[in-house]
């Protein structure tokens, strides 16, 4: 997303200034503010808590976020930031459950030592 990039008034509730947290193609924290000098400071807190408590963006560790101020409904200022931690493993994918055992399995076919 380019400096002086237009950004739509629906996501930052209606309010022309503010900060938006990008992660992926969604915006995962937003807040707008009524003045550039609310969103300049705004900007400076999320680039303080960030590291902090990643949970509040809903990002998990070893993520990438685009931080990014709005004044007047363009982008004024950036910043990638990488969440603290590693990514966890890929569970890839789990092994299909067996059937349980029934009642009437394959003992039913023998013949019971007592009828012979």
């Amino acid at each position: 997303m380019p400096v002086g990039e237009e950004i739509p008034a629906h996501l930052l509730g209606g309010r022309r200034h503010g900060v938006l947290v990008w992660r992926d193609e969604w915006v995962a924290w937003s807040d707008g503010t009524r003045t550039r000098r609310g969103a300049a400071r705004r900007y400076l807190d999320v680039m303080d808590w960030l590291a902090v408590d990643p949970d509040r963006a809903k990002a998990a560790p070893g993520d990438e976020l685009l931080v990014v101020r709005v004044e007047k409904r363009r982008v004024k200022e950036q910043r990638v930031v990488r969440v603290p931690g590693e990514r966890p493993p890929d569970g890839g994918v789990r092994e299909p459950r067996r059937p349980r055992p029934s009642a009437s399995g394959g003992t039913a076919v023998l013949p019971r030592p007592d009828d012979a």
